[in-house]
């Protein structure tokens, strides 16, 4: 049986392929939308290739005329050119610069034949964004940068939505090159809007910009050609009567860029909006069975939005949604919100699609940044950063100027290869910040506790990225405790999602604070340097206990089951044959279900029939076995427990002991207990083996080898139907 919802065969178009290449989420909260005034936005950069790191380019002043930058493709490291450098340049820390200036991007690739470099381009996405943050101050000025870099030095990367955000405004570019359709065309045609102020906008690898005012310079700013070359290029018929839309001509929209890309947006314009009945109005669009209706590029809020909500909805996987991934068979017996890659898999010559949340396993690093205009630039930018999926990773806070701690560094050996390495900091600064003492650096009353349980560094080598793991590396920490939840969800998310609200509480708790003695603090350096030693502080704190809590669940959650602690009395022979023998949950263990989710046993059972029932002895079409009957030996087992005895260690003591009270839930319901065992009889048992195959039910040949003459007596061991055949 198959539902409709999941038969929703993939649309072939242009778009398809680029619009899942490289994914990435963008969600942004103008001032008027956000609590406290500030302007929020947060970014993810989802590839399961990439090895997270936090990067620091440190600001250079008085550079000599005729220096110039080398540039590496920001994904091949493949060298594309060099270009000039300003006399200055300002530092950068992540994705926001030292004025708090953030950018960040999705890629949304586009038409094929323009995402191709023209012979002799030289600026890549990656560069772009890292080049306009060392040379402007504001979004208006990136705006120029960015243009101007592009027009002068050509554009060799796919289409790119870029949010620009600063304290006091938030603009979407989308930006897409020229190709080769064009003879003797170079550069890039790209469009940029202003988030009005009180909305709140959103993308995710599809272009989002469609129609727009080419009047309105005041919210609008445009290549000057984005019109004229779609026409040369045989991409758009003015004739035809139809307005323009950048999306419609350079990206037009197909079931993946719904789908997959704009369903992320869908998901956080619906929690938000104050628009009545977001959500249904938009569902079939991103279902992909309707593309006709898209939505709008920013929405109007219903409640004001902090930094912390951001958070959370950058951890988003379509919960209580037409999407819900716990929803359907693809959740597996622990709801999984957790799909394997590809996103789209064929059978019998129909494709098919998984679904792409916000919330996702291949992310490699995210953050949420905060800029705040009232207070000094160097407090008031706050770059909340985790690595891995942001479901499960913490946000820690930095600040402008930051030495970047060694568990988030990059020491070299991976990214783009040639980096300039004098120019982009990845591991920790020439400058330590910490050589002079500081009066006001009285962490111990800000930062309390000690940094708990640790692990020996795994090797002094340097090298540690995505083909090499370290214990020492927050990334690689992040993603052993991610990967602990994908195997048990329903039982482990529990457990991991609290320890990463508890961290997050504890740090805001502490940031009113951290701040308010960092704005004693009248040295700018001196300044940075107090709050760079907090971030430190933050990142190894968060490194040591995410060490233990996955020790934690290596320990507790294994092999499909959730492993209790031993009791006394309880053993395995003695420490000679292995210990202390703990206690096992198996199945879920949760209220009301304790086996699997009532929906995926029905699915099993649906589909296998009776396959995997278990027969009762009073089964008609049940071949009686020759020796006892079953019956018997369930009625003397369970005669056993009801006198308060047990056949455990009577072999070894010849005495019985209380009952271990594990489950005997496999017991058919009709089986009636037989009267009592006859009381204190040695047993003088012989040696017996267990030996089942797959597939039988326990009521078969089997038993009789289970089973051991006791003075005319027939006992069972005391076990249960899992601990046999598991």
């Amino acid at each position: 049986m198959e539902s409709s919802r999941f038969r929703r065969r993939v649309a072939v178009s242009l778009a398809l392929g680029a619009s899942v290449s490289r994914g990435c989420t963008n969600l942004i909260v103008t001032p008027g939308a956000s609590v406290n005034g500030s302007t929020i936005y947060s970014y993810a950069a989802d590839s399961a290739g990439l090895y997270g790191t936090l990067g620091r380019y440190q600001a250079k002043k008085n550079i000599p005329a005729g220096t110039t930058k080398v540039i590496y493709d920001w994904d091949s490291g493949m060298y594309l050119g060099d270009i000039p450098e300003p006399s200055e340049t300002y530092d950068v820390v992540g994705n926001m610069n030292e004025f708090q200036l953030t950018i960040g991007e999705t890629t949304f690739g586009g038409v094929p034949s323009l995402c191709k470099g023209q012979k002799g381009s030289v600026m890549d996405y990656g560069n772009l964004i890292w080049t306009t943050l060392q040379r402007a101050k504001t979004v208006q000025e990136a705006i120029q940068v960015m243009a101007g870099l592009v027009e002068k030095h050509g554009y060799v990367s796919e289409g790119e939505s870029f949010t620009l955000a600063d304290p006091t405004e938030v603009w979407v570019l989308e930006l897409i090159g020229k190709g080769d359709l064009v003879e003797g065309e170079k550069g890039a045609v790209w469009v940029a809007k202003k988030i009005p102020d009180g909305h709140v906008a959103a993308h995710a690898n599809q272009a989002r910009i469609t129609e727009f005012d080419m009047k309105d310079s005041e919210t609008t700013r445009f290549a000057p050609d984005v019109v004229d070359f779609a026409v040369k290029a045989g991409l758009f018929d003015p004739k035809a009567g139809k307005a323009f839309s950048f999306s419609e001509v350079y990206d037009p929209i197909s079931f993946g860029g719904a789908r997959w890309s704009d369903a992320r947006v869908w998901s956080y314009f619906s929690q938000v909006t104050s628009i009545p009945d977001f959500a249904k109005t938009y569902e079939k669009y991103v279902l992909g069975e309707d593309l006709s209706t898209r939505m709008p590029l920013s929405v109007p809020v219903k409640k004001k939005i902090a930094v912390r909500d951001m958070m959370q909805y950058m951890r988003n996987s379509f919960e209580n949604t037409v999407l819900d991934m716990s929803a359907d068979v693809g959740m597996g017996p622990w709801r999984a919100r957790y799909r394997d890659r590809p996103l789209s898999w064929t059978y019998q010559g129909q494709t098919y699609a998984n679904e792409r949340s916000i919330g996702t396993q291949q992310t490699s690093w995210h953050f949420v940044a905060e800029m705040r205009g009232w207070l000094p630039a160097d407090v008031g930018g706050v770059f909340w950063f985790g690595v891995d999926d942001a479901r499960f990773s913490v946000h820690v806070p930095f600040y402008a100027h930051v030495k970047i701690p060694k568990s988030l560094a990059n020491p070299g050996s991976n990214g783009a290869k040639g980096q300039d390495d004098e120019n982009l900091l990845m591991g920790v600064e020439n400058e330590d910040i910490f050589d002079d003492a500081d009066e006001h650096d009285d962490l111990g009353s800000i930062l309390d506790g000690q940094l708990g349980l640790g692990l020996e560094e795994s090797s002094k080598k340097s090298s540690v990225d995505i083909e090499h793991f370290s214990f020492q590396s927050l990334w690689w920490i992040n993603n052993l405790v991610a990967n602990r939840v994908y195997t048990q969800w329903d039982v482990i998310e529990p457990v991991v999602t609290p320890a990463v609200h508890a961290f997050e509480s504890e740090f805001f708790g502490k940031q009113k604070k951290l701040e308010e003695k960092a704005l004693e603090i009248s040295n700018p350096k001196r300044r940075s340097r107090f709050l760079s030693r907090a971030s430190n502080q933050y990142t190894k704190l968060v490194l040591k206990k995410w060490q233990a809590l996955w020790l934690q669940l290596t320990l507790q959650y294994r092999d499909g089951v959730k492993v209790l602690s031993s009791r006394p009395g309880h053993d395995h022979g003695g420490n000679a044959m292995g210990g202390a023998v703990a206690d096992v949950v198996q199945g879920s263990g949760l209220p009301g279900e304790n086996e699997w989710p009532a929906e995926w046993k029905k699915r099993i059972v649906e589909e296998a029939g009776d396959h995997f029932r278990v027969r009762s002895s009073r089964d008609k079409k049940l071949k009686k076995s020759s020796s006892a009957q079953d019956h018997q030996l369930l009625n003397s087992r369970k005669a056993l427990i009801a006198s308060g005895k047990d056949y455990r260690n009577t072999v070894a003591t010849g005495a019985f002991l209380p009952p271990r009270g594990e489950s005997s839930s496999y017991l058919a319901p009709d089986e009636q207990v037989a009267s009592p065992t006859k009381k204190g009889e040695e047993a003088n048992a012989m040696a017996w083996t267990a030996l089942v195959t797959e597939g039988t039910a326990f009521f078969s040949r089997a038993w009789s080898r289970l089973v051991a003459p006791i003075k005319g007596k027939s006992v069972v061991l005391d076990t249960n139907a899992d601990e046999l055949y598991s």
